[in-house]
């Protein structure tokens, strides 16, 4: 069987990152990049990714910087 990267759970809210505004930002026009219906899965992921980067580095938010990083940049014009 595969083995995949567990997520957050819900029994924890507390462990929410803020965001910069310019990181949540290149998030919402990375996502609209992806297909319909994928979107609200391939946030999920991001956000929990990002949010994990940033405790593990000490960071106490998302950084714009780090999103692109991690992820990259939107394509200016791109629809997938």
């Amino acid at each position: 069987m595969d083995k995949i990267e567990g997520t957050l759970g819900r029994s924890a809210p507390n462990t929410t990152v803020p965001w910069e505004p310019e990181a949540q930002q290149l998030m919402e026009e990375l996502l609209e990049q992806q297909p319909v219906l994928v979107r609200i899965s391939a946030a999920k992921r991001m956000r929990d990714q990002a949010e994990r980067d940033a405790r593990e580095t000490g960071r106490s938010q998302v950084e714009a910087k780090r999103f692109i990083e991690l992820f990259g940049q939107a394509n200016a014009g791109a629809h997938v």
